[in-house]
């Protein structure tokens, strides 16, 4: 197992917020191959070889980014941020899946979960909530060979912030043994008061099963953001079942990238002889 800096939460130009270079029109083929091609040259820039793929309810950006990134040492996971119905208003859940997914099962996806194409936004470019509660989406994305990670869990929209949801349901969907990560955008050890006691395990109305892992990652919408947040991760094999160990190993297999320890190897700083052999020719 090697750790691999891994940014698992990138957005697209499908995004209203994403800021494209001025030169590029993602609306033609040659814009959407310098996109993809600029997601893998902004990873390389910071030393990012896990890339996860993960806009709101879209999923056409997936296959130029996989094609872009072949023969280099970065793996794209396909993926999707779905906003469950909370009640008042959406939570954010990042589904991620093995890298060789078919773009076109997460797009059957999305439209199981009451989202058809075509109808997956509003009038303004956000993103309609699908048809589930938190909880059930977690279950309904595990089910389908997703993994769920919860989004910026400290922000709105995320699960611990998000006033539209609060009581039993946030709870509930907190302890789903599913869940196997969250983003924060700190190391843990940095958090204080009812987020440290959450990330902790030991508040006693949010205890789980197990501690959860927690992770960093950018929310980039331009390709200066790629890697401005990311998680170092210990992986046996880049694969949905080599990030899912790391989760739950998380202790010694996930880092902040202010935390990983310098690699200690021996050197040789130089090298002489004197005689020998070769004095003799």
């Amino acid at each position: 197992a090697n750790f691999h800096l891994a940014d698992l939460h990138i957005h697209t130009p499908e995004d209203k917020q994403f800021r494209c270079p001025k030169e590029v029109d993602p609306s033609t083929s040659k814009g959407q191959n310098q996109i993809a091609q600029g997601y893998i040259q902004a990873a390389k820039n910071k030393n990012v070889t896990i890339l996860a793929i993960t806009e709101h309810n879209d999923v056409k950006w997936i296959d130029p980014t996989r094609k872009a990134a072949r023969d280099t040492e970065i793996t794209v996971f396909p993926g999707i941020e779905l906003s469950a119905d909370s009640g008042a208003g959406g939570i954010h859940i990042i589904a991620i899946f093995e890298p060789n997914t078919e773009a076109t099962f997460l797009d059957d996806l999305i439209t199981q979960l009451g989202l058809p194409r075509g109808q997956r936004f509003h009038s303004n470019g956000s993103p309609k909530l699908c048809n589930r509660a938190l909880s059930d989406l977690v279950d309904f994305i595990t089910t389908n060979g997703g993994l769920c990670i919860a989004a910026h869990v400290l922000r709105d929209k995320g699960i611990l912030k998000a006033q539209s949801m609060t009581g039993e349901p946030r709870v509930k969907a907190w302890q789903n043994s599913k869940l196997f990560a969250a983003e924060i955008p700190q190391p843990r050890q940095q958090l204080s008061g009812f987020a440290k006691q959450v990330f902790d395990n030991s508040h006693a109305l949010y205890r789980r099963g197990r501690p959860i892992a927690a992770i960093y990652s950018s929310d980039a919408r331009s390709f200066d953001e790629i890697g401005s947040h990311a998680t170092w991760i210990k992986l046996s094999s880049k694969s949905l079942e080599g990030l899912k160990q790391a989760f739950l190993d998380w202790e010694s297999r996930i880092r902040h990238p202010t935390e990983l320890p310098p690699e200690r190897y021996s050197k040789i700083i130089a090298i002489g002889w004197d005689e020998g052999f070769l004095g003799g020719m």
